[in-house]
C-alpha cells in the first residue's frame, strides 16, 4: 500500500495549486500562561491560586499597546 502524499507537501505544487513557493510565516494572535500556586495560611487552611497571564497580538505597526497583555487571579 502507498501513502497518497509526500511530506511536506510544499514539495509537491502539482496537488495544491494554491501553495506557493514562499509560504507566510504564521502570525501569533493569542499567547496565554497559566501557573497554579498552593498558598498555606496561618490558620492551617491550604488554597490554590490560579494566576493566567494572557498576551494579545494585535495587527498592524500602529498600535500603542502591541502586545496588550492582562492577568487574572483566581482563589480556588
Amino acid at each position: 500500500m502507498t501513502t497518497p502524499f509526500k511530506f511536506p507537501l510544499s514539495e509537491q505544487p502539482y496537488l495544491f495549486s494554491e501553495i506557493e513557493d514562499e509560504l507566510e510565516t504564521p502570525r501569533l494572535i493569542k499567547e496565554e500562561n497559566v501557573k497554579y500556586y498552593e498558598d498555606k495560611h496561618q490558620d492551617g487552611t491550604r488554597h490554590i491560586r490560579k494566576v493566567t497571564e494572557t498576551k494579545i497580538y494585535y495587527e498592524g505597526d500602529n498600535i500603542n499597546k502591541n502586545p496588550f497583555c492582562g492577568s487574572i487571579v483566581e482563589i480556588l
